[in-house]
């Protein structure tokens, strides 16, 4: 996959610790947005010259960020539209995603 365009980050942040300086290193609820054609998929090993550009309108994947670990994952089952050139794509869904963030992003108070 190749990516283009600014990605980012949305999450629900906790509130405030109790006491100063607390790490919270639980699971944060939140989305990806996806900028307009956002990512581009080449399928050549399956359909010379096939590729897959989407999503079609900016899209926001929701899903979760664990602090504890830095693993973001996407909920299942969130549908987008593409563009494909070579081969015919008619149904696009997110079936599963994750990255971990490597360092991992710390929240403080």
């Amino acid at each position: 996959m190749i990516s283009h365009g600014t990605w980012s980050f949305s999450f629900t942040v906790p509130a405030v610790g109790t006491s100063p300086g607390q790490l919270y290193d639980g699971v944060l609820m939140g989305s990806d947005n996806v900028p307009v054609n956002g990512f581009t998929i080449e399928w050549s090993s399956v359909f010379v010259g096939c590729s897959a550009t989407g999503p079609a309108v900016a899209k926001s994947f929701t899903g979760s960020y664990d602090a504890g670990t830095g693993m973001a994952t996407g909920n299942a089952n969130q549908p987008f539209t593409v563009t494909s050139t070579g081969c015919p794509v008619t149904s696009t869904r997110l079936s599963s995603a994750s990255l971990t963030a490597d360092p991992v992003i710390d929240l403080q108070w």
